[in-house]
């Protein structure tokens, strides 16, 4: 089970910073991740990840209206609400 989770993470890990550097420019990127899902060991998993990722994990219970295959659909409407934020304009002093 570790090594699953270790090869499953370096993938993920990859692919961040693939994410960062080819898509954004190095400029941004992923800013947090949430588990979703049925996974028997996702309190390991999350550990795990809180272990090596600088990012904040969070755990979300799956909706019961929302199918397992659902769920990417329903993590890009979560993005999308984080989007909508007011963005505050910094004005520096002279």
């Amino acid at each position: 089970l570790q090594n699953h989770i270790k090869e499953t993470l370096d993938v993920l890990e990859r692919f961040l910073e693939f994410y960062r550097y080819s898509v954004l420019d190095g400029k941004n990127g992923i800013t947090e991740i949430v588990l979703a899902g049925d996974f028997s060991y996702m309190g390991e998993l999350k550990e795990n990840m809180e272990n090596r990722f600088y990012l904040p994990i969070h755990h979300i219970k799956q909706p019961e209206e929302v199918e397992s295959k659902y769920l990417p659909l329903y993590g890009l409407s979560m993005k999308q609400k984080g989007a909508n934020k007011k963005k505050q304009k910094v004005v520096k002093g002279a």
